[in-house]
């Protein structure tokens, strides 16, 4: 009589997987003895042991097992499973995938702005998965969202994205812009800038002048606001327009100007 020898043929295994599912593997043992046996089947992953079935099996008789193993992010980019008697090991190597995983990194964005003006923000999205999927992708200005985009990627494949924003007064001195996957946020802080704005007071001014002087004003004329500018500062008398210089001014500079006007009779 042949002794006892347990053959081990692996009839089907998953050819690939993507990470957290389940590897499922279905072998047959088969008692190639003329007596019967009992032997001990075991199931391993990359030479670590996941499970083990005692077998008792007449000469000549087979039987299928299943073996199932739960997959991780450390199984990436393949395993080898095994089955195992202790006559004869069957093996398989199986493709373990990454999942969709949007990456996003921010590309361009516009800094810095004046209140009143749009920043504009790109962005490109990664899937850096090796399988494909679907994911909205958010744009957000101070935690706020402002609008989402519903984004489909192959494994591998990225896309550029633009969004757009128009700032207010309540926006200064920065806000913090924020493009966001499923897995990922990237941000950048932008300045927003109050615009030039010209404040303006008088100096001095000819308490009383004799018809026919010269009345003169002095006026300080300062920019309040956060960047440079250009503006006209008018004279005006009895709401007659007497004269104007043009003004340019860095922010929080301040310059001195000074109109002069021929008093007449009707002005008494």
């Amino acid at each position: 009589l042949a002794p006892n020898s347990f053959a081990v043929g692996i009839d089907s295994v998953d050819g690939s997987v993507v990470v957290g599912e389940n590897v499922s593997v279905a072998a047959t043992v088969t008692n190639t003895g003329d007596v019967q046996a009992t032997q001990t089947v075991s199931f391993a992953v990359d030479g670590g042991r996941e499970g083990s079935e005692e077998l008792t099996l007449a000469g000549g008789e087979n039987v299928t097992l299943t073996f199932t193993y739960r997959t991780s992010g450390q199984d990436t980019p393949e395993i080898g499973v095994a089955v195992a008697s202790e006559n004869e090991t069957a093996t398989a190597t199986v493709a373990v995938l990454a999942p969709a995983s949007f990456g996003v990194d921010l590309t361009a964005v516009e800094d810095p702005v004046v209140v009143g003006e749009n920043t504009t923000v790109e962005a490109r999205v990664t899937n850096e998965g090796d399988v494909g999927g679907t994911q909205e992708v958010t744009f957000a200005v101070d935690g706020e969202r402002q609008e989402g985009e519903q984004v489909t990627l192959a494994g591998g494949e990225n896309v550029s994205l633009a969004f757009s924003y128009e700032t207010g007064t309540g926006d200064r001195p920065e806000i913090e812009v924020a493009v966001a996957s499923g897995n990922e946020t990237a941000t950048a802080a932008v300045e927003v800038s109050a615009p030039a704005s010209f404040a303006v007071a008088i100096d001095t001014v000819d308490d009383a002048v004799t018809i026919g002087e010269n009345l003169t004003v002095t006026a300080r004329v300062a920019n309040e606001g956060d960047v440079t500018g250009t503006q006209e500062v008018a004279f005006a008398v009895d709401g007659g327009r007497e004269g104007g210089e043009r003004v340019t001014l860095d922010p929080g500079a301040n310059e001195t100007v000074t109109f002069a006007y021929e008093t007449v009779a009707a002005d008494r």
